[in-house]
């Protein structure tokens, strides 16, 4: 049950909090499995099949694909600047060699979409359409890495409470050098009053790091199963302190604890 604007705010159980803190504790082998970015994340130019720019962001599920800043044109699919162009599984849910992806670029159900093999090498990803919609042209597909993959990974860990609230969780961070968040997979428990929250944090977010360990993480949060009508918000993760904001129509709560970046 969600908690109701002004009602009082009750202190979370231990009991509740130790087996969340122990479910994500037994989960974090698989979740830090992979420790470098992935190679597909960061922008590139289409150079065949189409024409602009595309950028690709991991979320915890899967890969997102936003035409770039001058907007995108695939085969007949045509989106603007940040529109999402496609999407791309992630490697551990296909049974794909390295280096090959299954996506998915255009719009299903509205005449314009295609299912695509993505093989990567290096600075340079074809495309090779094995599905068109209605038999539309397009493809093979060709891109070109723009200013190179210089990202860097980082894990975060939360456990963390203040009265009436306590996050339990965990992700992993792929960031580029200006610190914008590319790439991110992590769940986090939190329990706020009445309200039992499975959360998944992924991009858009930043990372800004300071002097003695300081830093600041924000990512965004999306409730995994909700009924409430505001089900994304604001994760903002800093040395020994998380807070949780926008979600649910509920204000912001800030905890403190154990809270790392590494």
């Amino acid at each position: 049950m969600l908690v109701r604007l002004g009602q009082e705010v009750q202190e979370v159980p231990r009991r509740l909090a130790a087996v969340a803190a122990l479910a994500l504790l037994l989960g974090g082998a698989q979740l830090h499995a992979a420790v470098a970015p992935d190679p597909l994340l960061g922008s590139w130019k289409v150079t065949a099949g189409g024409t602009g720019t595309i950028a690709i962001a991991q979320a915890t599920s899967l890969f997102t694909v936003r035409a770039g800043a001058g907007g995108a044109k695939l085969g007949c699919f045509q989106a603007a600047a940040g529109d999402v162009v496609g999407f791309v599984e992630l490697p551990r849910q296909t049974r794909l060699p390295a280096g090959e992806y299954a996506a998915n670029f255009g719009g299903p159900g509205q005449g314009c979409d295609y299912s695509v093999r993505l093989t990567l090498s290096g600075n340079k990803l074809a495309g090779t359409v094995t599905y068109s919609e209605n038999e539309e042209p397009g493809g093979p597909f060709a891109f070109a890495r723009i200013g190179g993959s210089k990202l860097t990974s980082h894990a975060w860990r939360v456990a963390t409470s203040a009265r009436g609230a306590s996050f339990f969780g965990s992700g992993r961070v792929s960031v580029d050098r200006a610190g914008k968040v590319v790439g991110s997979s992590g769940k986090l428990a939190a329990s706020i009053g009445s309200a039992r929250w499975e959360i998944t944090v992924d991009p858009p977010g930043r990372l800004k790091r300071g002097r003695s360990g300081a830093f600041k993480l924000t990512l965004t949060a999306h409730i995994s199963r909700t009924t409430c009508n505001d089900p994304v918000g604001t994760l903002v993760v800093t040395k020994g302190h998380a807070q949780l904001a926008g979600l649910c129509d509920q204000p912001s709560v800030s905890t403190s604890g154990r809270a790392s970046l590494r």
